[in-house]
């Protein structure tokens, strides 16, 4: 199976322009995005517009065609994939659910082994070798044996990482990475994606609440209200900003 992929951090593999979602109800106007997002990076959406975040995700990995705008997602022009070829792509460009369903009635191991028995990528023992390897870099500390009822939310979402990278992907799509985990953990989970797309070369694109991310971490920040959007290549360029709902959205998250 893949090893780790070498970093070519001026290859991109997201391009979005004039990008519009489709909104939830007849009277959400959502506005155009504009964004290149590279290997090698991590890229955060952030704001106050919640909904807006996840629908922007979905539409940047491909899993909803927008409602107008292109979408160039690892090359391909998804407005014109056929079955087969979304089906290829979603091998490449793998997105986690805000909730990171685990299948209740297996065990951590095999759950994390599932995608690659399924699309028959290597033998058992090289599929078990690298389900072990990758678990190892997470860092966890839990017994895979058990069912995902057993383990605590910080374990089953690495799980649930590791699970998409057994595809070999190129991006990583996650939806709310942070979500009901404790500051602590807010830290590890950051400090484990910056190493898959340092070391893995991976591209991370995720909707966050928490800013941990975002401020340590983001090569690009992609801020999300009702009305427009602002991409910065950085915390301090945010900070920078002379945008008013961009200070108004950092002075509340940090209170």
């Amino acid at each position: 199976m893949t090893e780790n992929k070498p970093v070519q951090s001026n290859k991109i593999l997201v391009e979005a322009r004039g990008l519009v979602p489709h909104a939830e109800t007849s009277d959400m106007i959502l506005p155009p995005l504009d964004c290149q997002i590279p290997a090698g990076s991590i890229t955060c959406l952030i704001g106050p517009f919640g909904i807006a975040k996840e629908a922007y995700l979905r539409a940047l990995a491909c899993i909803e065609v927008p409602a107008a705008g292109e979408l160039h997602l690892l090359g391909n022009a998804c407005t014109y994939l056929s079955p087969e070829q979304w089906r290829e792509l979603r091998q490449h460009a793998v997105y986690i659910l805000r909730d990171a369903p685990l299948l209740s009635s297996y065990n951590a191991f095999l759950n994390v082994m599932l995608p690659a028995l399924y699309h028959h990528l290597a033998d058992h023992a090289q599929v078990e070798e690298k389900a072990r390897r990758l678990i190892q870099e997470t860092g966890i500390q839990c017994d895979v044996s058990v069912l995902p009822a057993y383990l605590d939310e910080y374990q089953r979402r690495c799980l649930a990482i590791t699970r998409g990278l057994m595809l070999d992907p190129d991006v990583l799509f996650i939806d709310d990475t942070f979500r009901q985990l404790e500051h602590e953990e807010c830290q590890l989970m950051g400090n484990y994606l910056t190493h898959l797309v340092r070391d893995h070369g991976l591209a991370v694109v995720t909707s966050t609440f928490d800013l941990t991310l975002a401020r340590k971490q983001a090569d690009l920040i992609i801020f999300l209200t009702r009305k427009h959007i602002r991409c910065y290549d950085s915390w301090q360029a945010m900070l920078d900003s002379d945008d008013e709902e961009v200070h108004n959205f950092l002075s509340n998250a940090m209170n």
